[in-house]
């Protein structure tokens, strides 16, 4: 018995170019074509639309007697920098950053004096009826005039602040 060769392939699915790449040559060339059409456009409409600064688009305008201040959670409740924060939004003063959990646990609400303007801190510290012996000078070069560490006594010490709701 003989065994036969198969002398057929499989017919492929793909069907086999023989143009030697010149399609992909051409496919090349349309896309650096594309490429550089839309490079000129984008350089057409920014000088078109006009030159605007982007850090002025960015920036906010804070007035001159406005607080920025920091909130830091040291009293290991969640959900209290939210509710503080909206609170003294709504009656003026600049939060610029939050610390929503911390490791340590601080018994006493505490304001970090940042800059040494005690016009502000002392404002501040009236608003929100804390003690003068609970603000503590800490200068740093930081955007805050204060800090406002939230404590474990954080309902007593911002009392003021919770009952203008």
């Amino acid at each position: 018995m003989v065994k036969r060769r198969r002398t057929h392939r499989k017919a492929s699915t793909i069907p086999l170019r023989k143009d030697n790449g010149k399609g992909w040559f051409i496919f090349d060339w349309i896309v650096v074509i594309l490429f550089v059409i839309v490079l000129l456009i984008g350089g057409i409409s920014a000088l078109i639309g006009g030159k605007s600064d982007i850090r002025s688009q960015n920036t906010i305008d804070i007035p001159d007697n406005a607080i920025i201040l920091q909130l830091f959670n040291g009293s290991g409740e969640n959900g209290i920098v939210s509710m503080i924060s909206d609170s003294l939004r709504s009656r003026g003063i600049d939060i610029r950053s939050e610390i929503k959990k911390s490791k340590n646990i601080y018994p006493y609400t505490l304001l970090l004096d940042r800059k040494g303007n005690n016009e502000r801190v002392d404002s501040l510290a009236e608003m929100l009826a804390i003690p003068k012996d609970r603000i503590i000078l800490q200068r740093n070069n930081d955007i805050f005039d204060a800090t406002l560490v939230i404590g474990r006594d954080y309902k007593m010490a911002l009392s003021k602040l919770f009952s203008k709701k």
